[in-house]
């Protein structure tokens, strides 16, 4: 039996092997794609909280899973139209924001390796692996 908190942020099927691959690919862009220096640590802060909240409680939400759903019924070439239109002010606010966008960033990042071990632990599996027990 799932805890509320853990129906709360995490959804009802184990991680798959792409989740945990994205915790490699959080913690190698978060090395070497943003300058840490340039960095303001109140936004990585903030884009932390962000990311923790849209990753866990509003993704789960009913308002969430139908968003979810939505987006994976649009197909490829919709999901590509929407990124694209996203993508616009995502390059205004690097320009004229960049310690803004890269403290953000950095943050949002820095959710994913937490979230996909959370879930890995509420889980107990990866989809598609178990752990056999017996030796």
């Amino acid at each position: 039996m799932r805890s509320l908190v853990s129906r709360a942020m995490f959804p009802d099927r184990p991680p798959t092997k792409s989740d945990v691959l994205m915790i490699f690919v959080a913690i190698i862009l978060i090395l070497s794609a943003f300058p840490l220096g340039d960095a303001a640590w109140e936004w990585i802060v903030v884009g932390f909280v962000l990311g923790l909240i849209g990753m866990g409680p509003v993704a789960q939400s009913p308002i969430g899973k139908e968003i979810g759903a939505t987006f994976q019924a649009i197909g490829v070439a919709g999901r590509i139209v929407v990124m694209s239109i996203l993508i616009v002010p995502t390059i205004a606010v690097a320009v004229t924001l960049p310690r803004m966008f890269v403290g953000l960033s950095i943050g949002i990042l820095a959710v994913f390796p937490l979230y996909v071990v959370g879930h890995l632990i509420v889980a107990g599996e990866i989809d598609g692996w178990r752990v056999d027990p017996k030796p």
